[in-house]
Parts: C-alpha cells; sequence; structure tokens
C-alpha cells in the first residue's frame, strides 16, 4: 500500500501556493529532498515552488503526484505524513500520521535541523537496510531496499551541511 503525503507550500505573508500531493514520499526521501534542493538555491530562505518543483522532476520524480490549488477542499482520507513549507522566513514542518495520532519529526526554520534530520533519517534506514541483510545475504526483495553505503554517505553529506548551516548537536536537545 502506497504512503501518501501531502507537502503544504506557502509563499511570502503565509500565503498557500500549492498542496503538492504524494503516493510515496516518506521523511526520508522528503526530508533529504528538500534539504538538497533548498541548499541549491541561491538564498534558501526564499526559494519558491517553481524550483522546488523543477528540482524535483529533476532529481525525485515520485515526490510530486499532483499540484492542487490549495482552494480545493483535501480529500477525507487522511495522509500518512504531511509536510509543511513557508518561506521568507524559512518554517519547516514534518509530521508522520500513524492509527490517527500526528507525532512531529522536524518544526524549524534552520537549513542545518533540516540537514540534520536527513542525516539521521538516512543512517537510521541504511541500518535498518544492513539489519536486513546480515540474515539474508541475497533475499528477493534486496534489490528494492537501496544500498545503505550510499544511504549513508548520504547521512554524512548532509551532517556536513547541516554544520556548514551551523547546526551542532550540543545547541539541541536529544
Amino acid at each position: 500500500m502506497p504512503e501518501r503525503s501531502i507537502l503544504d507550500w506557502y509563499g511570502p505573508g503565509d500565503r498557500p501556493l500549492a498542496r503538492i500531493y504524494s503516493r510515496w514520499a516518506p521523511p526520508p526521501h522528503q526530508l533529504p529532498a528538500l534539504a538538497d534542493c533548498l541548499a541549491e538555491q541561491p538564498e534558501p530562505h526564499a526559494a519558491s515552488l517553481d524550483a522546488y518543483r523543477q528540482w524535483a522532476h529533476a532529481h525525485a520524480p515520485h515526490l510530486i503526484s499532483a499540484v492542487i490549488d490549495p482552494a480545493v477542499p483535501e480529500t477525507p482520507v487522511l495522509p500518512d505524513y504531511r509536510y509543511t513549507v513557508r518561506t521568507n522566513p524559512l518554517r519547516i514542518t514534518a509530521r508522520v500520521q500513524r492509527a490517527g495520532v500526528w507525532t512531529t519529526l522536524l518544526e524549524s526554520g534552520d537549513l542545518g535541523d533540516l540537514h540534520a534530520e536527513a542525516a539521521r533519517l538516512l543512517a537510521e534506514q541504511a541500518l535498518r537496510i544492513r539489519a536486513l541483510r546480515e540474515p539474508h545475504p541475497h533475499p528477493p526483495f534486496a534489490i528494492h531496499l537501496g544500498d545503505p553505503a550510499r544511504l549513508e554517505a548520504a547521512a554524512v553529506r548532509h551532517e556536513t551541511s547541516a554544520a556548514a548551516a551551523g547546526w551542532h548537536p550540543d545547541h539541541h536537545p536529544a
């Protein structure tokens, strides 16, 4: 079953610009993609919806299934993930819904926090894949899991970007 997500994009003055639906955009995919997209922008705090859509089309097309005007009512089915991107000033929120209960994964206006969370999610995903592969070196589903070394390299890249953005673990509660 696909894991549905909605990304609400707000522009300056908290004006809703679009609601982006995806059939499959869990946090280990969406948050690193947002971090990469914003890191490529000349002014990350003023990133545009068009820039995100172009970046996603070129690098991660699975993150966008449909772009809907925010005035259109949402479907009554709750998504599994809800992301909010507010620009100028930048504010990103990521929430996960399980059994009708929402949990906030990230709520920050700091690009360093976004990169740090992306690094944590990618490293965690690499560990899960390694744990599955150790007892079963060649399971039939291994091709779908991804390469843990590549995920760990991406986690290190995001940790480096978090540090470059001024994020330091001592400044944030564990």
